[in-house]
């Protein structure tokens, strides 16, 4: 069963490969890609040590952000838990409050609103 699957899904994609390729311009665009993927290859295979040298530049700027995100989850955190400790206060604050101008409101009936 697994044999035949993976070989329709080889059989399928080569089938949509070649029909792809009928149309002209989707045959240039390829080819150009080949050629320079080639040419990309073949000038990096020349020159290892700058090849090298691109990966651990790549390599150091990903570096650079995970640890720029590390720092930050960091600081989220932090903040996430000042919050949390502040929020019993917060309603303490805003209970007392309301309790505060419930107290000094006056009272409103229906018959001040009809003078």
């Amino acid at each position: 069963m697994a044999n035949k699957f993976v070989a329709g899904i080889a059989l399928g994609a080569v089938a949509g490969a070649v029909i792809s390729l009928l149309d002209r311009q989707t045959r240039q665009e390829t080819t150009q890609k080949l050629k320079s993927a080639s040419a990309t290859i073949q000038h990096y295979a020349a020159n290892r040590d700058e090849l090298k040298d691109n990966l651990l530049a790549k390599v150091d700027a990903v570096q650079t952000v995970y640890n720029r995100i590390a720092e930050d989850k960091d600081y989220y955190l932090e903040k996430i838990e000042e919050v949390k400790a502040l929020t019993p206060q917060v309603k303490a604050f805003v209970s007392d409050t309301k309790e505060a101008f419930a107290e000094e409101a006056p009272t409103v009936t229906s018959d001040d609103t009809a003078k």
